[in-house]
């Protein structure tokens, strides 16, 4: 609750839902962990060494991407969701979009100055 106002925003189950995958995301390595199972990577004892992670960092990161519903299990290997699909792919049109915010932030500061 913000002190001056007294005003405390109500989450829905989805907006929360939402912020915990905006959250999963905006880790790096799970968004290698992301990649790799999307380009046909086994998940195996000796991926986390593959990848330049901890054993630590690399289940807390698969944990997080599977209670965030980005990923799951089938068949003894993981794979992405439905929702872990549509994240990832406009997770990169997002990308694109905030570089070209920035981009054009950058053109129009430097010809105001």
């Amino acid at each position: 609750m913000s002190e001056e106002t007294g005003y405390k925003k109500e989450f829905s189950e989805s907006e929360r839902k939402l912020m915990e995958i905006f959250s999963v995301l905006s880790v790096p390595n799970a968004l290698e962990i992301i990649d790799y199972i999307k380009k046909g990577g086994k998940i195996g004892t000796n991926t986390f060494t593959q990848l330049g992670l901890t054993r630590k960092q690399y289940y807390t990161r698969l944990k997080q991407l599977r209670d965030a519903w980005l990923i799951e299990k089938e068949n003894g290997k993981y794979i992405l969701t439905v929702l872990g699909k549509l994240a990832t792919n406009h997770y990169g049109e997002l990308n694109e979009l905030v570089d070209t915010f920035f981009d054009s932030n950058e053109i129009l500061k430097s010809s105001i100055s």
